[in-house]
């Protein structure tokens, strides 16, 4: 396999590498103990059968969201959703 070959099909979350850690700490119950508990054990692939995967998926989307939606022009998930991020880079003003 070559290295481009090998790059393409690694599958491997750096960034949750990094990010659910600081997860540990956090004091939750229901459905969210749940998903930090998926995600602690989650092996950090984004294959298309992993729970930890689609978790993180939204884990990270909801993550930005609350994140920048208060300090970047147009974050609101409505139009996000209809259209895709790449409406923040296309919409002018």
């Amino acid at each position: 396999m070559t290295d481009v070959e090998s790059m393409q099909g690694d599958t491997l979350n750096i960034l949750a590498k990094e990010v659910i850690p600081y997860l540990k700490e956090l004091s939750v119950q229901g459905p969210e103990q749940t998903a930090r508990d998926i995600l602690l054990g989650w092996d950090d692939t984004m294959s298309p059968q992993s729970a930890g995967a689609a978790v993180y998926a939204y884990f990270w989307q909801a993550l930005l969201e609350q994140t920048f939606k208060s300090k970047v022009p147009l974050w609101d998930s409505a139009s996000l959703e209809s259209s895709g991020p790449q409406r923040l880079l296309l919409t002018p003003g």
